[in-house]
């Protein structure tokens, strides 16, 4: 009996120690599974090699090359107007014709009194004659002591008179010829002509209106001497003025043409300043080619200037210098690498900070200039802690 009563205990103990190693076993399993699943889980990208190209955005309207305001000098009813929108111009054509009838009286009006004063002259140099040879003779007389002094002086001074009385109709000729050539002048402008080759974008006047050219002159036509080339005009902001320069390459799209991106080259940087709401900007001028004929002056254009462009270089993606892991002092993190920028890789499960010195930046990506990062590397971005 006492033999089956010790064998009963030991197999009391066995089965005890298998329940305690059983619960050790699950509690160690339990506890393992926990810590893996609280563990945080990790958003990588790559390193690669990219080009990086560095743009300036900014918003300006496309203008003709050279347009010329057609206006008119004199006043009066327009007769007819010869173009409309749209229509191709040279030089010298006939634009708008205004009605001639005041000029031409005003020339009639100034020929007559041209011909006045030139029968005037005429008038005065007969009398310039008479009073000379009337003073020639009296000089003969007076030489005689046939005639009086008071008569020579008399002679004289109508000679003189007769003189002044010349050069008095001679300058009011000059005057009736000059008004003459005016009115000539004023009637030859009613009939407007254009002064370059082009294309007519605006028209605002309409046969029967009355113009008045007397204080300020009025805009007739809108010419535009070639839209085949064109000039943007924009606003590039003072912070990124620094990166720009003449010569620079340029993208840009309008509205009217959503799917399609137009080239062109930044030709000019003014140095005015622009303060528009406190916002300081500088006018930039680029050059396009509109051979196509599809732009119109006065569109709305998006511009992409390429400021500076880096070939085959190592960037990371910006979400990568962004990452900032929990649990870390940052500022002890900056201090140990000696370095504000860094990128994370994960060793061993466990985020690790690496230092980087970068280069330009398109806002997507960065270029790394050195440290330890290579292409391919997995970087940290993200971070994601099971529920």
């Amino acid at each position: 009996m006492a033999k089956k009563s010790g064998a009963r205990k030991w197999i009391v103990r066995l089965l005890i120690l298998a329940a305690a190693g059983a619960l050790i076993f699950g509690a160690v399993v339990y506890f393992k599974k926990a810590r893996l699943a609280s563990a945080p889980t990790y958003t990588y990208v790559q390193a690669r090699r990219s080009d990086v190209t560095v743009v300036v955005t900014a918003t300006g309207t496309l203008r003709a090359m050279n347009t010329v305001q057609v206006g008119t000098e004199v006043s009066g009813r327009v007769q007819s107007v010869n173009v409309n929108f749209n229509d191709r111009v040279v030089r010298g054509q006939v634009l708008v014709e205004l009605d001639p009838e005041q000029l031409r009286a005003r020339v009639n009006e100034a020929t007559a009194n041209l011909a006045l004063a030139r029968a005037a002259v005429q008038q005065a140099q007969a009398t310039l004659a008479e009073a000379n040879q009337s003073a020639a003779r009296i000089e003969r007389l007076a030489a005689q002591h046939i005639a009086s002094q008071a008569d020579l002086d008399t002679a004289r001074a109508a000679l003189a008179r007769g003189n002044a009385a010349l050069a008095s109709a001679r300058a009011q000729e000059r005057v009736a010829q000059a008004n003459v050539s005016s009115a000539q002048t004023q009637l030859a402008k009613s009939i407007i002509h254009s002064p370059i080759d082009g294309v007519v974008l605006d028209r605002t006047v309409e046969p029967g209106q009355t113009v008045n050219g007397s204080f300020q002159t009025p805009v007739l036509l809108t010419l535009a001497e070639d839209i085949t080339r064109m000039e943007l005009h924009v606003d590039v902001d003072e912070a990124d003025v620094g990166r720009v320069h003449e010569g620079q390459a340029a993208t840009f799209t309008v509205a009217a043409y959503p799917g399609r991106s137009f080239s062109s080259r930044l030709v000019e940087l003014r140095n005015a300043a622009r303060s528009v709401q406190n916002v300081v900007s500088y006018e930039g001028v680029l050059l396009v080619d509109n051979q196509e004929r599809l732009l119109r002056p006065g569109m709305t254009a998006t511009v992409s200037i390429v400021a500076d462009r880096h070939a085959d270089v190592l960037v990371v993606p910006n979400a990568a210098l962004r990452f900032v892991p929990t649990g870390f002092d940052m500022e002890e993190v900056r201090k140990r690498l000696g370095s504000d920028r860094h990128v994370w890789v994960a060793r061993n499960g466990q985020p690790v900070a690496v230092a980087v010195q970068t280069g330009v930046s398109d806002g997507r990506v960065t270029e790394v200039r050195s440290g330890a990062v290579t292409a391919g590397m997995q970087l940290i971005v993200d971070v994601r802690r099971a529920p």
